[in-house]
């Protein structure tokens, strides 16, 4: 049965602060015995904040409830007979106040929120996206240095190595209802259509086609102790800008076809498949098969 409250007049209070913190509290009246499962909607970030306007901008998907409370609207009456020891008797009210605290997302807990289709509770969940540096090397031709002191050439073992900086990805998606089956078992496959960023930090950003190796997924469940269920995901992918099916080649002369600059005065990136020979068919594959990895963490 739908739980029938109100607003209070006068509510909700609305306060920024120096920091750029926006609160709100807003205070609801309800029956008493429906105190608990009114309160239950707003905990766990259940529940987004209701007043934002336009005029907020992006801001109003990461305002959420911060915490609820409940006290008596009225004064108390006694119920059951009158006895002298007071712990024979409790107090009843007709109405309860359920004050209800929400403030934006800090550091750490997201940076947009999501709804999905499949979502019975009629909300979305919580996402965050981060970039990890890191450093890819490439072992360069030797035939193209020579040692500057007296000219000689460098030996096979001599051959210096080349850094490209790189990063990993990570996509989070915080307080879920379930794991996605794909999400276990799509490791080692790269995207087969661009990828937008959905958050603050990577709006505007696209990773184009095969650009992106879905590494491995982590999952962690947890209980609260009103028996509110949730699982936390994080998707981590390895970018390369030349895409996952193109490698180093030293001896071509095209060193800037994927545009991440010359490594040398000789060599590029070139596309690389494994050939399995049939009769007189060649069958043509790529190292890394491709897949709609976007869709991994929406449900």
């Amino acid at each position: 049965m739908a739980i029938v409250f109100a607003e209070m007049p006068g509510s909700p209070t609305e306060t920024w602060d120096s920091e750029g913190q926006f609160t709100a509290t807003m205070k609801l009246i309800v029956d008493w015995d429906n105190r608990y499962e009114l309160m239950a909607r707003f905990v766990n970030f259940e529940t987004p904040y209701p007043h934002l306007t336009e005029q907020f901008g992006h801001r109003q998907h990461g305002v959420l409830c911060r915490s609820v409370s409940a006290s008596p609207m009225q004064a108390a009456k006694l119920t059951g007979r009158t006895f002298t020891n007071l712990a024979d008797r409790r107090a009843a009210y007709e109405k309860a106040i359920v004050t209800v605290k929400f403030g934006t997302l800090r550091s750490g807990e997201g940076e947009r929120i999501v709804t999905t289709a499949n979502d019975p509770r009629g909300r979305g969940d919580i996402i965050s996206e981060s970039i990890e540096y890191n450093i890819e090397m490439f072992r360069l031709d030797p035939t193209l240095f020579r040692w500057a002191s007296d000219n000689t050439p460098l030996t096979q073992d001599e051959a210096p190595s080349k850094q490209i900086v790189g990063f990993d990805y990570v996509f989070r998606r915080h307080n879920s209802l379930k794991i996605n089956p794909l999400a276990k078992d799509l490791p080692g496959y790269v995207n087969d259509a661009p990828i937008k960023g959905m958050t603050p930090l990577l709006r505007g950003f696209i990773f184009d086609t095969e650009t992106l190796l879905y590494i491995k997924p982590s999952f962690n469940r947890s209980v609260a102790s009103d028996g509110h269920q949730q699982i936390d995901q994080v998707f981590r992918f390895a970018y390369r800008s030349a895409g996952w099916n193109r490698f180093w080649r030293g001896d071509i002369n095209s060193p800037n076809q994927s545009g991440d600059g010359f490594l040398s005065e000789k060599g590029g990136w070139d596309r690389m498949i494994t050939a399995v020979l049939q009769t007189d068919l060649t069958i043509k594959k790529d190292p890394y098969n491709s897949y709609p990895l976007g869709p991994i963490g929406d449900l």
